[in-house]
Protein backbone atom coordinates (compact mmCIF):
# COMPACT_ATOMS: atom_id res chain seq x y z
CA UNK A 1 0.00 0.00 0.00
CA UNK A 2 2.77 2.44 0.90
CA UNK A 3 4.28 1.98 -2.57
CA UNK A 4 1.03 3.15 -4.18
CA UNK A 5 0.89 6.22 -1.97
CA UNK A 6 4.52 6.99 -2.72
CA UNK A 7 3.85 6.80 -6.45
CA UNK A 8 0.80 9.08 -6.10
CA UNK A 9 2.77 11.71 -4.19
CA UNK A 10 5.71 11.52 -6.59
CA UNK A 11 3.50 11.93 -9.68
CA UNK A 12 1.69 14.94 -8.21
CA UNK A 13 4.92 16.59 -7.08
CA UNK A 14 6.55 16.19 -10.51
CA UNK A 15 3.48 17.56 -12.29
CA UNK A 16 3.19 20.58 -9.98
CA UNK A 17 6.92 21.38 -10.17
CA UNK A 18 6.81 21.14 -13.98
CA UNK A 19 3.76 23.39 -14.13
CA UNK A 20 5.32 25.92 -11.74
CA UNK A 21 8.56 25.95 -13.77
CA UNK A 22 6.63 26.47 -17.03
CA UNK A 23 4.69 29.37 -15.51
CA UNK A 24 7.90 31.01 -14.29
CA UNK A 25 9.58 30.55 -17.68
CA UNK A 26 6.57 32.04 -19.50
CA UNK A 27 6.61 35.08 -17.19
CA UNK A 28 10.36 35.51 -17.64
CA UNK A 29 10.01 35.18 -21.42
CA UNK A 30 7.50 38.01 -21.48
CA UNK A 31 9.85 40.13 -19.39
CA UNK A 32 12.77 39.28 -21.68
CA UNK A 33 10.68 40.29 -24.71
CA UNK A 34 9.98 43.67 -23.12
CA UNK A 35 13.61 44.10 -22.08
CA UNK A 36 14.90 43.21 -25.55
CA UNK A 37 12.46 45.63 -27.12
CA UNK A 38 13.90 48.43 -24.97
CA UNK A 39 17.49 47.54 -25.91
CA UNK A 40 19.36 48.71 -28.96
CA UNK A 41 22.25 47.02 -30.75
CA UNK A 42 23.39 43.44 -30.48
CA UNK A 43 23.80 43.20 -26.66
CA UNK A 44 27.33 41.91 -27.26
CA UNK A 45 26.28 38.24 -27.38
CA UNK A 46 27.03 36.27 -30.56
CA UNK A 47 24.89 33.26 -31.45
CA UNK A 48 25.56 30.64 -34.15
CA UNK A 49 22.68 28.46 -35.35
CA UNK A 50 24.00 25.03 -36.38
CA UNK A 51 21.77 23.42 -39.03
CA UNK A 52 23.14 19.94 -39.69
CA UNK A 53 20.40 18.58 -41.97
CA UNK A 54 19.29 19.81 -45.39
CA UNK A 55 16.37 22.26 -45.34
CA UNK A 56 14.32 24.03 -47.95
CA UNK A 57 15.36 27.48 -49.21
CA UNK A 58 12.41 28.98 -47.35
CA UNK A 59 13.56 27.50 -44.05
CA UNK A 60 17.05 28.93 -44.47
CA UNK A 61 15.52 32.29 -45.35
CA UNK A 62 13.38 32.17 -42.22
CA UNK A 63 16.42 31.53 -40.01
CA UNK A 64 18.40 34.29 -41.72
CA UNK A 65 15.51 36.70 -41.24
CA UNK A 66 15.91 36.80 -37.47
CA UNK A 67 16.30 40.42 -36.38
CA UNK A 68 19.55 40.29 -34.45
CA UNK A 69 22.92 41.66 -35.49
CA UNK A 70 25.35 39.09 -34.05
CA UNK A 71 23.62 36.06 -35.55
CA UNK A 72 25.22 33.43 -37.75
CA UNK A 73 23.67 30.48 -39.57
CA UNK A 74 25.97 27.52 -40.27
CA UNK A 75 24.34 25.06 -42.68
CA UNK A 76 25.75 21.62 -43.50
CA UNK A 77 24.91 19.96 -46.80
CA UNK A 78 26.10 16.91 -48.64
CA UNK A 79 26.94 18.47 -51.99
CA UNK A 80 26.79 15.11 -53.74
CA UNK A 81 23.19 14.48 -52.62
CA UNK A 82 21.93 18.07 -52.59
CA UNK A 83 23.86 19.63 -55.46
CA UNK A 84 20.83 21.59 -56.72
CA UNK A 85 20.07 23.04 -53.28
CA UNK A 86 23.72 23.98 -52.77
CA UNK A 87 23.80 25.74 -56.14
CA UNK A 88 20.59 27.64 -55.35
CA UNK A 89 21.94 28.85 -51.99
CA UNK A 90 25.24 29.97 -53.54
CA UNK A 91 23.38 31.92 -56.22
CA UNK A 92 20.66 33.37 -54.00
CA UNK A 93 22.97 34.59 -51.22
CA UNK A 94 25.98 35.37 -53.41
CA UNK A 95 28.20 32.98 -51.47
CA UNK A 96 31.88 32.70 -52.27
CA UNK A 97 33.95 29.57 -51.79
CA UNK A 98 36.84 29.94 -49.34
CA UNK A 99 39.52 27.62 -48.05
CA UNK A 100 38.71 25.57 -45.01
CA UNK A 101 41.28 25.65 -42.21
CA UNK A 102 40.36 23.46 -39.20
CA UNK A 103 40.67 25.28 -35.90
CA UNK A 104 42.13 22.22 -34.16
CA UNK A 105 39.59 22.49 -31.33
CA UNK A 106 37.30 19.75 -32.69
CA UNK A 107 37.85 16.39 -34.37
CA UNK A 108 36.40 16.96 -37.86
CA UNK A 109 36.44 15.15 -41.18
CA UNK A 110 34.53 15.01 -44.43
CA UNK A 111 34.62 18.72 -45.31
CA UNK A 112 34.74 19.16 -49.09
CA UNK A 113 33.97 22.86 -49.49
CA UNK A 114 33.19 25.99 -47.47
CA UNK A 115 31.07 28.94 -48.64
CA UNK A 116 30.49 32.29 -46.92
CA UNK A 117 28.24 35.25 -47.59
CA UNK A 118 30.14 37.94 -49.52
CA UNK A 119 30.97 41.18 -47.65
CA UNK A 120 28.09 40.44 -45.23
CA UNK A 121 25.59 41.71 -47.75
CA UNK A 122 23.32 39.21 -46.02
CA UNK A 123 23.28 38.19 -42.40
CA UNK A 124 26.20 35.86 -41.68
CA UNK A 125 25.58 32.69 -43.65
CA UNK A 126 28.06 29.83 -43.88
CA UNK A 127 27.41 26.70 -45.96
CA UNK A 128 29.61 23.63 -45.51
CA UNK A 129 29.76 20.88 -48.12
CA UNK A 130 30.30 17.97 -45.75
CA UNK A 131 30.32 14.19 -46.26
CA UNK A 132 30.43 13.30 -42.56
CA UNK A 133 27.58 11.05 -41.44
CA UNK A 134 26.01 10.99 -38.02
CA UNK A 135 24.50 13.81 -36.04
CA UNK A 136 27.38 14.06 -33.56
CA UNK A 137 30.05 14.19 -36.27
CA UNK A 138 28.21 16.86 -38.24
CA UNK A 139 27.77 18.94 -35.09
CA UNK A 140 31.52 18.84 -34.59
CA UNK A 141 32.08 20.19 -38.11
CA UNK A 142 29.49 22.96 -37.66
CA UNK A 143 30.98 23.99 -34.31
CA UNK A 144 34.47 24.10 -35.83
CA UNK A 145 33.28 26.45 -38.57
CA UNK A 146 31.18 28.66 -36.26
CA UNK A 147 32.78 31.97 -35.31
CA UNK A 148 30.53 33.31 -32.51
CA UNK A 149 30.57 32.64 -28.77
CA UNK A 150 27.40 30.57 -28.33
CA UNK A 151 26.08 27.62 -30.32
CA UNK A 152 22.46 26.58 -30.80
CA UNK A 153 22.23 23.25 -32.68
CA UNK A 154 19.01 22.49 -34.54
CA UNK A 155 18.31 18.77 -34.64
CA UNK A 156 16.53 16.89 -37.40
CA UNK A 157 13.28 18.68 -38.14
CA UNK A 158 13.78 21.30 -35.42
CA UNK A 159 13.27 25.02 -35.88
CA UNK A 160 13.14 28.16 -33.76
CA UNK A 161 10.07 29.55 -32.12
CA UNK A 162 9.15 33.22 -32.59
CA UNK A 163 11.29 35.44 -30.37
CA UNK A 164 13.65 32.61 -29.38
CA UNK A 165 16.86 34.35 -30.50
CA UNK A 166 15.94 37.60 -28.76
CA UNK A 167 15.14 35.80 -25.51
CA UNK A 168 18.31 33.71 -25.56
CA UNK A 169 20.69 36.61 -26.18
CA UNK A 170 18.86 38.85 -23.69
CA UNK A 171 19.06 36.12 -21.03
CA UNK A 172 22.78 35.65 -21.65
CA UNK A 173 23.40 39.41 -21.59
CA UNK A 174 21.99 39.62 -18.05
CA UNK A 175 24.96 37.62 -16.73
CA UNK A 176 28.64 38.62 -16.66
CA UNK A 177 30.31 38.27 -20.06
CA UNK A 178 30.75 34.58 -21.01
CA UNK A 179 29.79 33.45 -17.48
CA UNK A 180 27.17 30.98 -18.76
CA UNK A 181 28.21 27.73 -20.46
CA UNK A 182 24.77 26.23 -21.14
CA UNK A 183 21.06 26.91 -21.32
CA UNK A 184 19.28 23.68 -20.34
CA UNK A 185 15.73 22.52 -20.84
CA UNK A 186 14.06 21.01 -17.76
CA UNK A 187 12.97 18.51 -16.56
CA UNK A 188 15.33 16.30 -18.63
CA UNK A 189 18.07 18.93 -18.29
CA UNK A 190 18.84 18.74 -22.01
CA UNK A 191 21.35 21.41 -23.05
CA UNK A 192 20.00 23.50 -25.95
CA UNK A 193 22.56 26.32 -26.06
CA UNK A 194 26.30 25.80 -25.54
CA UNK A 195 29.21 28.16 -25.11
CA UNK A 196 31.67 27.26 -27.87
CA UNK A 197 34.79 27.28 -25.70
CA UNK A 198 33.13 25.02 -23.12
CA UNK A 199 32.21 22.50 -25.85
CA UNK A 200 35.78 22.45 -27.16
CA UNK A 201 37.15 22.01 -23.63
CA UNK A 202 34.90 19.00 -23.04
CA UNK A 203 36.01 17.42 -26.30
CA UNK A 204 32.72 17.93 -28.15
CA UNK A 205 28.98 17.88 -27.58
CA UNK A 206 27.62 15.62 -24.87
CA UNK A 207 23.96 15.20 -25.82
CA UNK A 208 22.96 12.95 -22.93
CA UNK A 209 20.34 14.29 -20.51
CA UNK A 210 21.81 15.65 -17.26
CA UNK A 211 25.25 16.13 -18.85
CA UNK A 212 25.12 19.74 -17.75
CA UNK A 213 27.51 22.41 -16.59
CA UNK A 214 27.78 23.26 -12.87
CA UNK A 215 24.87 25.26 -11.51
CA UNK A 216 26.54 28.72 -11.50
CA UNK A 217 27.38 28.29 -15.19
CA UNK A 218 23.99 27.20 -16.53
CA UNK A 219 20.53 28.67 -17.00
CA UNK A 220 17.47 26.39 -16.73
CA UNK A 221 14.27 26.95 -18.72
CA UNK A 222 11.06 24.90 -18.72
CA UNK A 223 9.71 25.88 -22.13
CA UNK A 224 11.80 24.99 -25.15
CA UNK A 225 12.99 27.70 -27.57
CA UNK A 226 12.82 25.03 -30.29
CA UNK A 227 9.87 23.69 -32.22
CA UNK A 228 9.81 20.19 -33.66
CA UNK A 229 7.84 18.63 -36.49
CA UNK A 230 7.62 15.48 -34.39
CA UNK A 231 6.49 17.30 -31.25
CA UNK A 232 2.74 16.79 -31.73
CA UNK A 233 3.11 13.05 -32.42
CA UNK A 234 5.37 12.63 -29.41
CA UNK A 235 2.87 14.52 -27.22
CA UNK A 236 0.03 12.28 -28.46
CA UNK A 237 1.85 9.06 -27.56
CA UNK A 238 2.90 10.48 -24.20
CA UNK A 239 -0.69 11.42 -23.40
CA UNK A 240 -1.84 7.95 -24.41
CA UNK A 241 0.79 6.32 -22.20
CA UNK A 242 -0.18 8.49 -19.24
CA UNK A 243 -3.85 7.61 -19.75
CA UNK A 244 -3.10 3.87 -19.75
CA UNK A 245 -0.89 4.16 -16.66
CA UNK A 246 -3.64 6.11 -14.95
CA UNK A 247 -6.50 3.75 -15.83
CA UNK A 248 -4.84 0.42 -15.00
CA UNK A 249 -4.49 0.88 -11.20
CA UNK A 250 -7.96 2.42 -11.03
CA UNK A 251 -9.44 -0.65 -12.74
CA UNK A 252 -7.65 -3.06 -10.38
CA UNK A 253 -8.61 -1.13 -7.26
CA UNK A 254 -12.20 -0.78 -8.45
CA UNK A 255 -12.50 -4.56 -8.92
CA UNK A 256 -10.98 -5.13 -5.49
CA UNK A 257 -13.22 -2.55 -3.85
CA UNK A 258 -10.31 -0.49 -2.53
CA UNK A 259 -11.90 2.92 -2.72
CA UNK A 260 -9.40 5.03 -0.78
CA UNK A 261 -6.39 4.46 -3.08
CA UNK A 262 -8.74 4.69 -6.08
CA UNK A 263 -9.93 8.13 -4.95
CA UNK A 264 -6.35 9.29 -4.27
CA UNK A 265 -5.22 8.09 -7.71
CA UNK A 266 -8.22 9.79 -9.32
CA UNK A 267 -7.34 13.11 -7.68
CA UNK A 268 -3.70 12.66 -8.69
CA UNK A 269 -4.75 12.02 -12.29
CA UNK A 270 -6.93 15.14 -12.38
CA UNK A 271 -4.06 17.21 -10.95
CA UNK A 272 -1.61 15.86 -13.52
CA UNK A 273 -4.08 16.43 -16.36
CA UNK A 274 -4.70 20.04 -15.31
CA UNK A 275 -0.97 20.71 -15.02
CA UNK A 276 -0.26 19.14 -18.40
CA UNK A 277 -3.05 21.08 -20.11
CA UNK A 278 -1.73 24.33 -18.66
CA UNK A 279 1.84 23.49 -19.73
CA UNK A 280 0.66 22.73 -23.27
CA UNK A 281 -1.25 26.01 -23.29
CA UNK A 282 1.87 27.92 -22.25
CA UNK A 283 3.93 25.96 -24.76
CA UNK A 284 1.47 26.80 -27.55
CA UNK A 285 1.63 30.47 -26.55
CA UNK A 286 5.42 30.37 -26.89
CA UNK A 287 5.01 29.14 -30.47
CA UNK A 288 2.83 32.11 -31.27
CA UNK A 289 0.06 29.81 -32.40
Amino acid sequence: MWVAWLVVVAVVVVAVVWWFGAEQTALRNRWLDELHGAQSGSLGVGLSLLVVDARSEEEYAELLGREYGLLEVVALLDGARHAELLGCLVERYHLIQVEYHPSGEFAVWGVVGLYRSRKRRFRRFVVVDCRASGFQQRLQVAADVASLEYLLPLGLGEGLRPGAVARIVTELSLHPLLAIDQICLAPRMRPVVWRRVAVATRGGFDLRPWSVAPRPRRVVVWLSPLRSRRGSRRAFWLDLLLLVVWLLPMTVWGVQGRWLPLLAWLLAGVTVACCRLRIRQLDGGEQGE
